[in-house]
C-alpha cells in the first residue's frame, strides 16, 4: 500500500519520524525527519498505526547531513548519524517530553539535552556478533532490519583499535579453520587507565583448539587479556560460565579523584564524558547533606555510592551481578572509603526488608535496567519516605511509567526537574536523570 505526500511530523523513540495519513491514522517512517515531504510504503499494519518505509523523498530536510560511516543505512547500530547533530539534541528532549507527558500525565520541566563531549569513537564497549563469511568467520552488527548480521570493518562510534583487535580474532578463528558455528560473540572493553580485554563467547565450555587458539592470540596481541564465556542458549553475550584465558578479568576506571575497579562482564556507563556529567549534575541537584543516608539501587560497581559517599553518613549499595558487588567492595577500599555497604541481592526483596523494619533513608539513587522499577518497587519507594531520588533511564518509556505509580495518588512529591543526557549519539536512545523531591510540610500556623 503506497500513501503519497505525507509530511513528517517529528522524531519519536524508536528512531521513526512521524507522520499522519489522510484519515489520521499515525504512521511510523523509518529513515525520516522532521519537516521532510514523502511517499511511503506501508510494511507493517497495527490496529490504530502503521509502519511504513520510504519510497520517495519529495522534500527532504535541511538538518540532513552527509553520515561519517559508510555502512550506515544497512548497519541497525545508528539511526540518525545523517541528522546535524544539535538536531539530535533537540529530538531526544522532545522524545523525553513527550513520554512523560503522554505515559506519565504530568508537566514536568525537561532541560536541555547535555551533549557528549565526543560524537564519534566514544564507545568504551562493543559487543560483536557471529556471521558465517566466504572465507569462514566473521563479526558484526545486526542490520537494520534485525534479520541478519552486517559485517563491519570501522564502527565509527567505537575506537578504532577495537576494529584491530576483532580483525585479529577473526584472523586467528579462520588460519585455525574453526568453520563450526560454536561463536556466538566477540566483546571488546577499555578503560582510561586499562589495556583492552577481549571476550570471547561460544556454545561450547571450551574454545575448540584452545591452546592454539591462546598461543596464537599471545603472539599477535602481546599484553591484551583474552577472557572465554561459555553461552550456549542467551542472546546476552555475557551471561555464562566465565573463564580466564590470558591476563586479568578486570579493567580500572578513574573518575576525578575516585579510582573504579570494574570486572570485564559487569556494567559500566559507555560515555565515560556523559557519566561524569551526570555526577556533577547528580550532586548539583541531590543537595547531599553530612546526615544523610544514601541509599544506591542497581548499584554496579558501586560508581555513584563512591562517589558520593564523602558528602554523607552513610551509603547502601544493592546489586544482583555478584561480581560488581565484589568489585564495589574493593572500591571502598581502593578509595579508602569507611562509610559505604555493598549488598549482593535482589533489589525488591531488600526494599521489602527495609520497609517492613520502617527504616528511612534521606536520598535514594536508582539506575534500574530497561524495564524499570515497575509499579511494587516504586511503591516500595515511597515507604521509605526519601527527601530526594535521582532516577537514572536509559528508557524514556518506564521512566515516564514508573513516575506515573510513584505519584499516583500521591501529592508528597514532585518531579523537580527531567535532564536527557546524550550517552549514545547518533541513535534515537537517551539516558534520563529525573530528580524526584519530597514536598515541603506546610506551615499550619498557632
Amino acid at each position: 500500500m503506497i500513501i503519497e505526500n505525507l509530511v513528517i511530523d517529528k522524531l519519536v523513540y524508536g528512531g521513526y519520524g512521524l507522520a499522519y495519513s489522510p484519515d489520521g491514522e499515525v504512521i511510523f517512517v523509518k529513515n525520516a525527519y522532521p519537516g521532510e515531504l514523502v511517499n511511503v510504503e506501508i510494511v507493517e499494519k497495527k490496529k490504530g498505526y502503521s509502519f511504513a518505509a520510504v519510497k520517495e523523498y519529495l522534500v527532504r530536510s535541511e538538518d540532513r547531513t552527509k553520515p561519517r560511516c559508510r555502512y550506515f543505512g544497512s548497519c541497525g547500530g545508528c539511526q540518525w548519524m545523517d541528522l546535524k547533530y544539535e538536531s539530535q539534541l533537540k529530538a531526544k528532549k522532545q522524545i523525553v517530553e513527550e513520554q512523560i507527558k503522554r505515559l506519565a500525565s504530568i508537566e514536568a520541566k525537561v532541560e536541555d539535552t547535555v551533549e557528549s563531549d565526543e560524537i564519534y569513537r566514544y564507545r568504551n564497549k562493543v559487543e560483536y556478533e557471529a556471521m558465517k563469511a566466504e572465507n569462514g568467520i566473521k563479526f558484526g552488527y545486526h542490520s537494520v532490519d534485525a534479520e541478519k548480521i552486517v559485517y563491519i570493518d570501522d564502527c565509527s562510534i567505537v575506537p578504532k583499535e577495537f576494529e584491530y583487535l576483532k580483525a585479529i580474532v577473526e584472523k586467528i578463528i579462520n588460519s585455525l579453520e574453526i568453520t563450526r558455528r560454536v561463536f556466538t560473540h566477540i566483546v571488546i572493553r577499555k578503560t582510561s587507565k586499562s589495556e583492552p580485554i577481549v571476550i570471547v563467547a561460544t556454545k561450547t565450555p571450551m574454545i575448540p583448539l584452545e591452546r592454539d587458539f591462546i598461543k596464537l592470540f599471545k603472539r599477535n596481541l602481546p599484553g591484551i587479556s583474552l577472557l572465554h564465556v561459555e553461552n550456549r542458549r542467551s542472546k546476552f553475550a555475557l551471561l555464562g560460565k566465565q573463564k580466564i584465558l590470558i591476563g586479568e578479568p578486570v579493567m580500572y576506571e578513574e573518575i576525578d579523584w575516585f579510582t573504579y575497579q570494574i570486572p570485564a562482564t559487569s556494567f559500566f556507563q559507555v560515555n565515560i564524558s556523559i557519566l561524569k556529567k551526570m555526577l556533577n549534575m547528580i550532586k548539583e541537584w541531590m543537595d547531599f547533606q553530612k546526615k544523610d543516608r544514601l541509599l544506591d539501587l542497581f548499584c554496579g560497581v558501586g560508581t555513584f555510592g563512591i562517589y558520593f559517599s564523602p558528602l554523607v553518613k552513610e551509603v547502601i549499595g544493592v546489586e544482583s551481578d555478584t561480581k560488581a558487588i565484589k568489585a564495589a567492595r574493593s572500591n571502598t577500599r581502593i578509595n579508602n572509603i569507611k562509610n559505604s555497604f555493598f549488598l549482593a541481592g535482589d533489589v525488591i526483596n531488600f526494599l521489602k526488608k527495609r520497609t517492613e523494619k520502617l527504616e528511612k533513608f534521606e536520598k535514594i539513587i536508582l539506575d534500574p535496567p530497561r524495564s524499570g522499577m515497575g509499579k511494587e518497587g516504586m511503591e516500595l519507594l515511597k515507604k521509605l519516605e526519601p527527601e530526594k531520588i535521582a532516577y537514572i533511564s536509559c528508557n524514556p518509556s518506564t521512566l515516564a511509567r514508573d513516575l506515573k505509580y510513584f505519584l499516583k495518588d500521591n501529592n508528597n512529591y514532585t518531579v523537580e526537574s527531567v535532564i536527557p543526557f546524550d550517552m549514545f549519539p547518533h541513535t534515537y536512545h537517551v539516558e534520563t536523570l529525573c530528580i524526584i523531591r519530597k514536598n515541603p510540610v506546610p506551615d499550619k500556623g498557632v
